[in-house]
């Protein structure tokens, strides 16, 4: 009895990775359906009020992502440069002084680039 409950202890370890994983697959799948679902129940009621759909629906044309984007590379480069410095002067040890520059650095390179485009934006 004893052999038999080693054997399936395997197999039961692998089931538990299929199962999670379907588990997880099904949750994705009914969330983006439920959120399509729910997109057109909403489309479909503005349509019956008589709304324009296409005042609320039009696409915005910033421009800004790539300018966003590459602020934030600037920061992380930023960030792992001090965190090579300070972990060379020995002030902190290595791993931290990595994460906590790079993710200073990457936020204010996130201020900064949401300053300068809300600045663009006003003038």
């Amino acid at each position: 009895m004893e052999d038999s409950a080693v054997t399936m202890i395997p197999i039961f370890g692998m089931l538990t990775g299929i199962i999670i994983n379907l588990g997880l697959f099904t949750a994705i799948v009914l969330a983006i359906y439920y959120n399509v679902k729910a997109r057109n129940k909403e489309r479909m009621a503005l349509i019956e009020r008589g709304v324009d759909l296409s005042e609320i629906y039009k696409k915005k044309e910033t421009g800004h992502g790539f300018f966003k984007f590459g602020m934030i590379l600037i920061g992380i480069a930023l960030g792992l440069v001090f965190g090579v410095i300070f972990s060379k002067l020995e002030l902190f040890p290595p791993v931290v002084s990595y994460f906590t520059f790079i993710l200073l650095f990457g936020g204010i390179s996130v201020l900064v680039a949401n300053y300068l485009v809300s600045k663009k934006k006003n003038e």
